[in-house]
């Protein structure tokens, strides 16, 4: 269980919850507390959740924990199977893939350095619940994974009840039970970087959904689309803030003319 922070510890600060000094937004009046910044699934589930996962079977330099010990590491591969194998058959995949998804399907064993939100959301959400979670050696890390990838799936539908509710908070909370149990048992298998922020922000998702809607109500993507944009469009190396200031500026009368005068 949780406390939520209130406005007040926003508006003045609170040095025991890591609020430093007190929060800009918090003195707007639309301001209702920590809901007001939302969850965005592109960050959470895409780049965060996802990459996680992946980086937890790569496991590189023994992160997370000593994969030499094969019996011991959790998030080990079936004897026989490979990351290259599990990234063939993604990309083998793709000429059968429908063109409503909007992953690339690339081969994310050589491709992962270039992938891209939604393509690790299509990983998250339809290649660990089939191959990895096959691939994986421990039941008990099976069936963890495939409770995080349902309270996943469950956040993105556009109709959430209150039994989905339940389900999401009940999964989520087993998928850390079972990191904390790996993490702090005797063996001690996996190590502390598994924690990510991440891992906390899930913790919230079922209290988001059920005072903000689904994720998908107040996604992020809009505004990304128009931040890459902006990113082209500044060439400013010396002030690159006030060459934005001015490019938004301009693009905003540019498009009030366009609405006035069609």
């Amino acid at each position: 269980t949780f406390t939520m922070r209130t406005v007040e510890q926003y508006k003045q600060g609170d040095e025991d919850r890591g609020i430093r000094a007190p929060v800009p937004f918090a003195h707007l009046r639309s301001f209702t507390g920590s809901l007001f910044f939302g969850l965005d699934e592109m960050h959470l589930l895409g780049h965060g959740l996802a990459r996680l996962l992946w980086n937890l079977l790569l496991n590189d330099k023994q992160k997370f924990g000593d994969n030499t010990i094969t019996e011991q590491y959790p998030f080990k591969l079936k004897r026989g199977v490979t990351l290259r194998m599990i990234g063939d058959a993604v990309q083998s995949s793709r000429q059968y893939m429908p063109t409503a998804f909007q992953s690339k399907w690339n081969n994310i064993a050589t491709d992962s350095g270039h992938y891209r939100a939604v393509d690790w959301l299509d990983f998250l959400l339809y290649v660990v619940p089939t191959i990895v979670v096959d691939s994986l050696e421990l039941d008990e890390t099976r069936f963890a994974v495939l409770k995080l990838i349902l309270a996943c799936q469950i956040s993105l539908q556009w109709e959430i009840t209150a039994a989905d509710l339940s389900t999401v908070e009940r999964n989520i909370r087993e998928w850390q039970s079972f990191l904390l149990t790996h993490y702090s048992g005797g063996n001690r298998t996996l190590k502390l970087p598994v924690f990510t922020i991440m891992q906390h922000y899930l913790s919230h998702i079922a209290n988001t959904l059920h005072n903000l809607g689904p994720l998908y109500s107040f996604l992020a993507r809009c505004m990304e689309r128009i931040n890459g944009l902006y990113k082209k469009m500044i060439r400013s190396m010396a002030a690159p803030g006030q060459n934005a200031s001015n490019l938004i500026e301009k693009l905003a009368a540019f498009h009030f003319v366009e609405r006035v005068h069609p």
